[in-house]
């Protein structure tokens, strides 16, 4: 989709993509609300479902090593704690939780500058929650910028430096996460005196 205004900075240099693949290849990664019609490949295996967005590092003078491809999503599965026996599963096999891991390892696996997440805990239990916050919260502090969407208040805040609240398509506040509370943010959600 054309932007209606604003520009896209990397390293202070404006930046334009054309595909999908432009944006891969500087860095950023995207992680939809919906993984199960966005994000995954259910009938695929869960090795494939890692590596498709890395395929370059599993290839030599162009054959891709299907031994290299199954060390990698197993050591990924391993990293992310994927509950699996094997990475040759169909993906759909996996619980929630577990689905969403393996498209959080894709990404991963392209090192990104930026991830880009839209809803990273919708549908997952409690316990994946908790794990995937770790995660990002780790991947952070690691020096990956993570941007996260969501409509879930405690999640803003607890995976948040900045928080920005959107009503219909604008920024209405920006809070600093540190010193900003649960009550604060949905009051500004829900104001009505907006013109």
């Amino acid at each position: 989709m054309k932007p209606d205004a604003g520009r896209i900075e990397i390293d202070g240099e404006a930046v334009t993509f054309k595909s999908q693949h432009d944006a891969i290849e500087r860095g950023i990664a995207y992680v939809p609300e919906d993984r199960l019609t966005e994000g995954l490949f259910l009938n695929q295996p869960i090795r494939d479902n890692i590596t498709v967005s890395s395929l370059e590092k599993s290839t030599h003078f162009g054959i891709v090593s299907a031994a290299s491809l199954l060390q990698r999503a197993r050591d990924a599965v391993k990293n992310l704690r994927i509950k699996t026996p094997d990475v040759t599963p169909a993906v759909a096999t996996l619980s929630g939780g577990n689905q969403q891991r393996v498209v959080l390892a894709r990404w991963m696996e392209i090192d990104p500058r930026l991830l880009i997440l839209n809803g990273p805990t919708v549908g997952v239990d409690v316990g994946s929650k908790r794990e995937i916050h770790e995660l990002l919260v780790s991947l952070s502090r690691n020096g990956t910028a993570v941007m996260v969407v969501t409509d879930d208040i405690p999640e803003a805040l607890a995976l948040s430096d900045r928080i920005l609240v959107m009503v219909r398509g604008r920024i209405t506040a920006g809070f600093d996460a540190a010193t900003v509370d649960e009550d604060t943010l949905y009051n500004e959600v829900i104001r009505e005196d907006r013109t």
